[in-house]
């Protein structure tokens, strides 16, 4: 319990001031982490798990580095538009074909693990579809080791 309750003075010592820890019933856990891992496309969430599913499972996926951003745009009418940048592996040339059977599979597989997704599609159609742009090996923005942000927030 000690070893808890000094993080949680080093993370937030605000935080546990206010929240009185010596009235709780122990053990208790506070959590620090990374934020919200999905976006929100006309109202529903996609998930970040969802779509390294579809790419993981799709049969380019040798293919593919495995970095990847979501993001959610706006057109000039000011409609939602749901952007994924998928990072190719090394030397691989990206074709308009290639994209096209990407974009299906992970529509595909979106519509089967993401209910909300699968009645939105139903019934905004095209609109719903990302719009999936394949780059070169190393354009995904990383920090050293190779991480990076799954989303981007505009």
């Amino acid at each position: 319990a000690l070893v808890h309750e000094v993080r949680a003075k080093e993370c937030a010592p605000d935080l546990l001031r206010r929240a009185q820890p010596h009235r709780w019933p122990l053990p208790f856990v506070f959590l620090f982490g990374r934020k919200d891992l999905s976006l929100s496309l006309y109202a529903l969430n996609i998930y970040v798990e969802n779509i390294k599913y579809a790419l993981e499972t799709s049969r380019q996926a040798r293919l593919l580095s495995g970095f990847f951003i979501m993001a959610i745009t706006h057109t000039a009418k000011l409609d939602q538009r749901f952007e994924i940048t998928v990072e190719l592996a090394r030397d691989v040339d990206p074709s308009a074909a290639f994209c096209t059977a990407l974009t299906k599979h992970i529509v595909d597989k979106l519509r089967s693990v993401n209910m909300e997704y699968a009645k939105l599609h139903e019934t905004i159609g095209r609109r719903a579809v990302p719009r999936v742009q394949l780059v070169d090996y190393g354009a995904v923005q990383t920090m050293p080791g190779r991480k990076h942000r799954w989303i981007k927030r505009t």
